[in-house]
């Protein structure tokens, strides 16, 4: 063999072998192509002929629509990113390659398939000049014949005991020089199932090269539905000898004959054949050889073996049927092995995912039942409430039915009575204000009836008859009035308790204010305001020695009062909040966002981003118009005025900008997040977009939304598992896996309009608000209405958010927050 010299070790180098690369690809139909692939790749340019060349295979055991075709992507990959640098070492090349492969199998995952997890198996190597370089993954083995031996190259390069993990799946890297003679071949699992490697060795070193091969292929076709082997034969190059000089031979001399035409050839030539036939005549038989016969009638050739060769010994015959026995019970054992492996890892994912819905189930049942436990004790206490309405309306219908059964006088003529009969009758007639106004209308009436007549008036059945009408009008305005008092009274305690809170917070910012002061500036202040006490009290005493202009009121028609009901009556399921907590006093900036962050509520205004646990607040770099919080990394994505791209992180505290590479003529008109994915709403388009995360911001956006999203003007968005977003009607609409889920949601009897909605991540429940009618409403995630929740300080909201154990309801106006509880 060749060899060449290394000019900087002055070592005397190998030159290179000849390598011949094969595949052997099995697969039960076009079924089983998308996932099996065996391959070998060279460089198409001079420049990366260096590199050598590429071989492996890849099988996925998951036969799926979302694991088709992952081979296929993989052994591109791989070829593209080995060659893509052919100033780079093989070395630095195949480690580039194996990254480059976890990468794309992590972004296959981060698009939800991940159906071959665990179920991925290859195995890839480099040969460059006399070096190879590999690689395993899964159940995918490289062996190495040499010197008429077989064995593992690849052992323990795969971490098979770990859970599987995308940026896993090629760990380590193993190399090794290559010599003449070798055979190198990556075998599929599912090989080992026919073979043992003491049967490959023996069938190779048996067969050869070239015969194992054909042997390999023609048993993996016959016996196997999916298979695949890659192979590997090394030879030295063919050296050509040089031709040697031709020494001269002499001619040796041709017999010279006296006469041509004389019979002395011929002669010769009759001798030398029977010559021949004597020999063959003097040879014995084949049959007297093994001591056999030939049958003169037919022909026949019978041939008797020897006593000795007649039986075998008894040893060989049962040691035969031993390695037989053994071989079938080891294969046997193997295929056993491996399917239990199979069914392990299954098993392990499937029970996973059967607790983990379990789980999801009994929670979803949980708030099932205390939902229905408070409707069962609202209905409850409305049907006692009810009870208790109509008993009081029996006892003053019984009142009534006892009065109107007591005889009637006797029609008395018109009576004319005095004047002063008069006066006294209607000075009895009118109540005064400090009478009992709780006095039956029946008993007034009765007392009336009872009094002197008055003049032009006649006392009868009719007019006993109206006067009782009106006493059951009077009857029914007083649960009314009752319900009106008693909101009266709630609202002005919510509004002294807040006045309370609201006075504690300047008088403890007055004193702080007042002590960080020092004594030059505290006599400064007491002087200042002692001139402004001064020019005050002076004020007030001019305007008291002032005569006062009285001027005559305008005479105005007289108005009759409107009484409203809030909430309205009608409506099912409502509730009048009250006993709100304030959570952060205000900022003066209009309020974005509320997010949790880390089980912490986090405020996002135009100007600031508060931690309402800390009450500490970061300048934003920009007037914000946009904001959604995502916990997966703890921070806050933002947008600003000029549509630049904001992330506040909570735990440096600090704002840097982030890319979005926006497809061409998107616009930004709402944002969400979920995971670690940003969600864009393109009113425009009708569109919306998904962007994952990349390093200094995202990477390329992909058309989540499946057809058109029609919004309003001012489209209310919110994002988890699914999206909310208010339609064209106002009204909210739930997309699920980019289409409208076409969710039937119980309307309210006064008309919605959808300005902000939220999901409550804990139960899935929807929220929404509605500033026209001042309430927010909650429905279930299939629909069913849940509540509406009503306050006067509704109308003003600018973004709402449902606190992280659910108890609560944070809404925002100006940067001031309230929590309201909802349970």
């Amino acid at each position: 063999m060749r060899s060449r010299t290394d000019s900087r070790s002055g070592k005397t180098a190998p030159a290179p072998l000849e390598k011949n690369f094969r595949e052997i690809v099995v697969g039960s139909g076009r079924s089983q192509e998308p996932y099996i692939i065996a391959f070998h790749y060279a460089s198409d340019n001079v420049s990366g002929q260096s590199l050598g060349t590429l071989f492996g295979f890849f099988e996925v055991e998951i036969h799926d629509a979302d694991a088709a075709y992952i081979v296929n992507f993989l052994a591109s990959v791989a070829k593209k990113e080995y060659f893509a640098n052919p100033r780079r070492s093989a070395v630095e090349s195949f480690e580039t390659a194996l990254h480059k492969i976890n990468v794309a199998l992590a972004e296959i995952v981060k698009h939800g398939n991940v159906s071959w997890l665990g179920h991925l198996h290859g195995a890839l190597g480099a040969v460059s000049q006399n070096t190879l370089n590999f690689s395993v993954t899964g159940e995918g083995e490289i062996y190495l014949a040499r010197n008429e031996t077989l064995r593992s190259i690849s052992e323990g390069l795969a971490d098979t005991e770990s859970e599987p993990h995308p940026l896993k799946t090629f760990t380590e890297v193993s190399s090794g020089e290559l010599f003449d003679g070798d055979l190198v071949f990556a075998l599929s699992p599912a090989v080992w199932s026919l073979f043992s490697p003491e049967d490959l060795r023996r069938s190779l070193n048996r067969l050869g090269p070239a015969g194992f091969e054909q042997f390999l292929r023609t048993a993996l076709v016959n016996e196997l539905p999916v298979a695949a082997v890659a192979l590997i034969t090394c030879s030295a190059p063919v050296e050509l000898q040089r031709s040697k000089e031709v020494k001269a031979v002499p001619a040796k001399p041709s017999p010279a004959l006296d006469n041509v035409w004389s019979d002395a050839p011929f002669n010769a030539a009759r001798e030398a054949k029977q010559s021949v036939k004597a020999a063959i005549d003097a040879a014995p038989s084949v049959e007297e050889k093994r001591g056999g016969y030939t049958d003169q009638k037919t022909g026949h050739i019978y041939v008797q073996a020897s006593p000795d060769e007649a039986f075998e010994p008894a040893d060989n015959h049962w040691k035969e049927r031993w390695m037989l026995f053994q071989h079938g019970f080891e294969t046997r054992l193997r295929a056993w092995n491996i399917a239990s492996r199979k069914a392990s890892r299954r098993i392990g994912k499937e029970s996973a995912l059967a607790f983990g819905a379990a789980g999801a189930r009994l929670s979803l049942l949980r708030r099932a039942a205390a939902r229905k436990a408070r409707s069962l004790k609202r209905t409850f206490e409305e049907n006692q409430a009810a009870k208790r309405r109509a008993k009081e309306e029996a006892e003053r219908v019984r009142a009534v039915e006892a009065l109107l059964r007591q005889p009637e006088p006797e029609a008395k003529p018109i009576i004319t009575a005095p004047a002063e009969t008069i006066e006294r009758a209607a000075a009895t007639s009118i109540p005064s204000e400090e009478s009992d106004l709780a006095t039956p209308a029946s008993d007034r009436v009765r007392r009336f009836f009872q009094r002197e007549a008055q003049p032009e008036m006649t006392f009868g059945t009719e007019a006993k008859e109206r006067l009782n009408e009106f006493g059951k009008h009077l009857d029914r305005l007083r649960p009314a009035l009752s319900a009106s008092t008693q909101r009266i009274n709630s609202a002005v305690r919510g509004r002294a308790d807040q006045i309370r809170r609201v006075a504690l917070f300047l008088a403890s910012w007055v004193s702080g204010l007042w002590q960080a002061l020092s004594p030059k500036e505290k006599w400064s202040v007491i002087g200042v305001a002692s001139i402004v006490a001064a020019i005050g009290i002076i004020a007030i005493i001019r305007t008291e020695d002032a005569p006062l202009a009285i001027q005559d009121a305008p005479a105005t028609p007289e108005e009759k009062p409107v009484t409203t009901v809030f909430p309205p009556a009608d409506e099912p399921l409502a509730t009048l909040l009250s006993g709100n907590r304030i959570v952060f006093p205000t900022n003066n900036s209009r309020s974005v966002v509320l997010a949790t962050i880390n089980d912490a509520a986090i405020l996002c205004t135009e100007r600031a981003v508060v931690n309402l646990t800390t009450q500490k607040s970061v300048t934003t770099p920009e007037k914000l118009r946009l904001a959604a919080g995502m916990d997966d990394l703890d921070a806050i994505f933002a947008v600003g005025e000029s549509d630049t791209l904001y992330l506040w992180s909570a735990v440096t505290e600090k704002f840097e900008k982030n890319t979005l590479p926006l497809p061409t003529g998107a616009n930004i008109s709402a944002i969400g997040t979920y995971l670690t994915y940003l969600y864009v709403l393109d009113q425009k388009s009708g569109a919306i977009y998904r962007f994952p995360r990349a390093e200094g911001g995202f990477g390329t956006a992909t058309t989540w939304s499946k057809e058109s999203v029609k919004t309003d003007e001012s489209p209310a968005f919110a994002v988890y598992e699914n999206i909310l977003v208010s339609d064209d009607a106002g009204k909210p609409a739930l997309y699920t896996r980019g289409r409208n889920a076409n969710v039937a949601f119980s309307m309210p009897k006064t008309s919605l309009s959808t300005d902000a909605l939220a999901f409550d991540t804990r139960s899935g429940d929807i929220i929404a608000l509605d500033r026209q009618e001042k309430r927010i409403i909650r429905w279930s995630a299939t629909g069913t209405l849940l509540g509406q929740y009503y306050h006067e300080s509704f109308g003003d909201i600018e973004t709402l958010s449902v606190s992280a154990d659910g108890s609560e309801l944070l809404v925002s106006k100006q940067g001031a927050t309230t929590a309201w509880r909802i349970q």
